[in-house]
């Protein structure tokens, strides 16, 4: 009866030493991975950061997800994109191939906004926090370029310079 006594202590503790390296294992790398966040207007074009160290990499490896979803991944020359970030989203080979593992998301859109997380070989690299904002009602798109604009009031003349910012028609 003692024999199984000290065996259930010893089972208790080894349970008990498994969660508490578990938790310590997960404090550590999710301590380790620096988040950032990047925001801007509907319709501009993020860039999430990563970066990582290129002489540990031997393939060409990187997965970007967003929760359970793997949003984009590249594996050499070959590219999965999810639904709705088709045609969006990528990381261009020739600047992994220098260590920039940053996501660039085209057109970005209201849904778009959560955390993602890059990874390769299944380590997070980068953990960023994408914040997409609707554009105001009365703002203006602009096909291009700038524009100057002068008109006469019964306080004078008014000159107003135009131009765009993503898309859109900032004074």
């Amino acid at each position: 009866m003692n024999t199984k006594v000290e065996e259930n202590d010893h089972s208790e503790l080894q349970r008990l030493f498994g969660r508490v390296f578990s938790f310590v294992f997960t404090s550590l790398l999710t301590n380790s991975v620096e988040s950032q966040s990047v925001s801007g207007p509907q319709g501009f074009t993020a860039v999430l950061p990563c970066k990582c160290n290129i002489t540990s990499v031997r393939t060409l490896h990187v997965r970007w997800s967003a929760g359970a979803e793997t949003v984009f991944e590249r594996l050499h020359q070959d590219v999965y994109e999810a639904e709705g970030y088709q045609g969006r989203v990528d990381v261009p080979e020739d600047e992994l191939r220098k260590g920039d593992c940053s996501l660039v998301l085209r057109n970005a859109r209201v849904t778009d906004a959560g955390i993602y997380i890059s990874r390769m070989k299944r380590f997070i690299v980068q953990s960023v926090e994408l914040s997409i904002h609707e554009t105001p009602p009365n703002s203006t798109k602009l096909p291009s370029g700038s524009a100057n604009l002068h008109t006469l009031t019964h306080h004078g003349q008014v000159s107003l310079h135009l131009h765009r910012v993503d898309q859109h028609l900032c004074v």
